[in-house]
């Protein structure tokens, strides 16, 4: 941007009034009156901006100095220049084992548009979770429940004002020995569980079965599936007891919250119905986390 539309005319009577028209799928989205002399017009972004890709019919109207009107028509296709492409740098908290992001813009050249914003997208086993769609350069973004122990993408597109992009996309594994138990609507409060854990998984399947008159020797029911899957989930830890601080903030957030979201170690995740039990022993002194946890249809934490 801007854009030229420049045209010709042969007329031995002299040229009267012109228009140019642009229409995008048959509707007029730009139009304009010119005098007689013009043979370019300039379109800035004032004017129209046209996104990036859109296909395009540029019609030029003229009207000689004899009252005939002749329209010559053209069809365009916008291609921009893309942004310099982004960067990313990736921070791993190792307290509640989240991903910070900050997106950084590239830096223009051989008359690259400049940035106006970008978005940060995490990829997963082929399904995208936009984190943030618009950062400033320089800016954050937090992914507080990435997989543990996988590899996980995140996609950084660089807007201009144009419409057109440039992509970038970074790797990262978090690498840990632990699991973590996240709380709170946007998911900004966690537990680890480390250190001598002990993790159970039960997956059951609903059914009924029924018992019929075959006229056979067997007495045993047919059984039929409705597909229902149910899921539990068991994980204990012991911890030392210290001054206790880690123990009281266990036991807060078991009060107050219904649900939260496991990660296990071996990289998979799950929201769940959570029931906490915590002892105290006197040896150490120690104490004993047992969490009993139902998986339930998967949630995403609030931005």
């Amino acid at each position: 941007m801007p854009f030229d539309i420049a045209w010709s005319v042969a007329d031995t009577t002299g040229v009267a009034h012109q228009s140019v028209r642009i229409r995008k799928d048959g509707a007029v989205v730009y139009q304009t009156d010119l005098d007689g002399a013009a043979r370019i017009l300039t379109v800035d972004q004032s004017k129209y901006l046209p996104e990036n890709g859109a296909e395009l019919i540029i019609d030029v109207t003229v009207q000689g100095g004899s009252t005939l009107t002749t329209t010559a028509s053209r069809g365009a296709t916008v291609s921009y220049t893309p942004p310099a492409a982004p960067t990313a740098n990736i921070d791993i908290d190792g307290s509640n084992l989240s991903i910070m992001v900050t997106a950084i813009a590239g830096t223009p050249k051989d008359g690259q548009p400049k940035t106006e914003w970008m978005a940060v997208t995490r990829l997963l086993d082929g399904n995208e979770l936009t984190l943030s769609a618009r950062l400033a350069d320089g800016r954050q973004t937090i992914d507080r429940l990435p997989p543990l122990n996988r590899k996980i993408g995140y996609r950084i597109t660089a807007h201009a004002a144009s419409g057109a992009v440039s992509e970038t996309i970074v790797t990262t594994t978090v690498t840990t020995d632990m699991c973590m138990l996240n709380f709170g609507t946007d998911a900004g409060e966690a537990i680890p569980i480390g250190g001598g854990f002990d993790i159970g998984e039960k997956q059951s399947h609903d059914t009924e079965e029924y018992h019929f008159e075959l006229g056979s020797d067997t007495d045993l029911p047919a059984s039929y599936s409705s597909r229902r899957l149910d899921n539990q989930i068991t994980a204990s830890t012991t911890l030392d007891y210290l001054d206790g601080q880690l123990y009281q903030r266990i036991r807060r957030l078991a009060r107050a919250n219904t649900y939260a979201w496991w990660r296990n170690v071996d990289g998979t995740r799950a929201f769940v119905k959570a029931a906490i039990s915590t002892h105290i022993k006197a040896k150490g002194p120690t104490a004993t986390l047992d969490i009993d946890m139902t998986e339930i249809l998967w949630e995403e934490p609030n931005n």
